[in-house]
């Protein structure tokens, strides 16, 4: 290779580079990121879209033929479909998915829960309870992440929306497991399917902290035995003294919030669940 064949090179890769950071080709990346990570392969993106902002095929194939044609309307569609944060869209935030603010204040999960099915009484929640890989049942510990997931049923757009539910979560903290069994309690009063899932360690931790896309993190998980709700039951995790204080400050904290009747519905289920075991009078 002579020097002005090095130079070309040299001149090529910079460009190539150059174009990487281009901050449109960044915004069509994380774009295109969004969809596949919700389950929406790129030749389907149109097929959700509006006709008015429906593009050759070929600009969907990747971030280069899209940041030619992506328009404000695609962005901020994108972002009302599944409701993502606008900054994580524009490259200025690291989370992606909304958090819905409930810790320590229940009823606020409560009432988004009733607005979300006087709007869509037709979809599905699915409660997702993420642990360490090395998880230890006896002496659980570290960090976990609770992610609600709401699931479409109008036949045509079945892709999910995913919510973070608490930042930071761990099994050290008490009042997180407090947060915890209020969150299954809640969400089992609506229907919610039960689905616990491990992930390593490093992965966990981002997604207990809400770094990146909820549904990327949850393609890497792998099933558990125990369901997203086994600590709430004392059927399904038994009735230690710490697991006992744990549900009953639970109970207390749903009490306080005005939620008594997720309060009696747990206790009514609960005893329900017991009753065929009990001795005969």
């Amino acid at each position: 290779m002579d020097v002005l064949e090095g130079m070309k090179a040299i001149a090529s890769g910079y460009h190539w580079l150059r174009g990487q950071y281009n901050p449109a080709r960044q915004l069509s990346s994380r774009m295109l990121e969004a969809f596949e990570a919700h389950g929406v392969p790129r030749s389907r993106i149109n097929h959700l879209l509006p006709e008015s902002l429906r593009l050759p095929v070929m600009a969907w194939s990747d971030p280069d033929h899209l940041k030619m044609v992506v328009q404000q309307g695609h962005i901020d569609w994108l972002i009302t479909r599944f409701e993502l944060q606008r900054n994580w869209v524009e490259g200025s935030c690291q989370s992606a998915n909304t958090h819905l603010f409930c810790y320590k204040q229940p009823k606020l999960l409560q009432e988004w829960l009733v607005r979300r099915a006087k709007a869509d009484a037709s979809s599905l929640l699915r409660l997702h309870v993420v642990i360490s890989d090395d998880y230890d049942a006896q002496q659980p510990h570290g960090d976990f992440a609770v992610v609600l997931e709401v699931i479409p049923e109008d036949g045509i757009d079945d892709a999910s929306c995913f919510y973070h539910l608490g930042e930071g979560t761990n099994f050290d903290h008490y009042p997180s497991l407090v947060h915890l069994v209020q969150v299954q309690a809640i969400t089992y009063c609506h229907g919610a399917i039960m689905w616990r899932s491990t992930l390593s360690k490093g992965a966990l931790n981002q997604l207990s902290c809400n770094v990146g896309l909820i549904p990327t993190w949850l393609g890497k998980r792998r099933s558990h035995r125990h369901a997203a709700d086994h600590e709430l039951w004392s059927h399904f995790s038994g009735s230690a003294p710490l697991l006992t204080k744990l549900r009953q400050d639970a109970m207390d904290g749903l009490q306080a919030a005005g939620l008594s009747g997720v309060v009696e519905r747990i206790e009514l289920d609960q005893a329900r669940y017991l009753s065929p075991c009990r001795s005969p009078a």
